[in-house]
């Protein structure tokens, strides 16, 4: 099992509002570029004691972080004692169940493709499974125009920017899904400010070039970063040092719990520590392109 970033701070800020936007939207067809595993084993290392573990630890200082979607799933897959993490495609698998027509899921690990069919067939859920074990650029991008409004598409790489063979970017997917009405959701991260800053003059430029002037929808980010991020190296990195999620074609009620739930995330991390030393507390920015 090659993913070893599962329950760091960087899962944190990525399943909490896919939860929230799974639950709220109900797509007829669910798609995920990079998939990974459906569940892991959970156990302690100093990066998912500032995650999972401290999400946990504080969760109840939270009213709305107790009733989110994403804690729900957390108690019912694992009970009172949570020993199993959820990987993206097992949250998803276990929100929308049989209510979703159809699942695609994608990545270049065979092994990771195989768990997802496996953990589906214990949900009765395997003849909803569709996998492609290759490059998702390149199976996505032809299906888009078979896609629509009432589909949702997870977009989960770390380089946003990074081309294929051919070209294509996960920002250039992000965007395409966006003109073609589909609800959509982007991870990435960072770890400073220069790229930071760089990805931010990236996207604008690559909106701007992108004809989505007819858009219907606001595409808003919300960062969650660490205080202590610096301008060129790292001080500290508990699995990612900045991660954003963005967002767009979604409903009202989806886009205001996103809000909030970046605010409460915030609020339980205050006076948090990393490795006992550095300073583990967050700060948001939220921008709209």
């Amino acid at each position: 099992m090659s993913y070893k970033h599962y329950g760091k701070i960087g899962d944190i800020w990525k399943h909490l509002p896919l939860c929230t936007f799974l639950a709220n939207e109900k797509p007829h067809v669910y798609i995920e570029t990079n998939s990974a595993y459906p569940k892991y084993k959970l156990s302690h290392s100093p990066e998912r004691d500032y995650g999972i573990y401290n999400f946990l630890d504080n969760v109840n200082k939270s009213e709305t972080l107790l009733n989110s979607e994403y804690y729900h799933v957390l108690k019912r897959i694992n009970g009172n004692e949570i020993n199993t993490y959820p990987g993206s495609p097992g949250l998803a698998l276990n929100i929308l169940k049989e209510k979703t027509e159809r699942y695609i899921f994608c990545d270049i690990e065979k092994d990771a493709l195989i768990n997802i069919n496996e953990y589906a067939a214990e949900l009765n859920l395997n003849d909803k499974i569709e996998i492609h074990e290759n490059d998702s650029l390149k199976t996505i991008y032809p299906l888009l125009d078979k896609f629509n409004s009432h589909d949702f598409i997870h977009i989960d790489p770390y380089l946003i920017f990074e081309e294929n063979d051919e070209g294509k970017t996960y920002f250039d997917l992000f965007i395409e899904s966006i003109k073609n009405n589909i609800k959509s959701m982007l991870w990435y991260g960072y770890e400073n400010n220069y790229q930071k800053k760089y990805l931010y003059n990236y996207m604008i430029e690559k909106i701007k070039a992108s004809n989505t002037a007819t858009i219907d929808t606001r595409i808003t980010s919300i960062e969650l970063y660490l205080s202590s991020i610096q301008e060129n190296e790292v001080v500290v990195n508990p699995g990612v040092v900045g991660c954003g999620v963005m967002a767009g074609n979604l409903s009202q009620k989806s886009m205001e719990q996103f809000d909030l739930l970046s605010d409460e995330l915030v609020k339980i991390y205050k006076k948090t520590m990393i490795y006992g030393k550095h300073s583990g507390e967050l700060v948001k920015e939220k921008f709209s392109l």
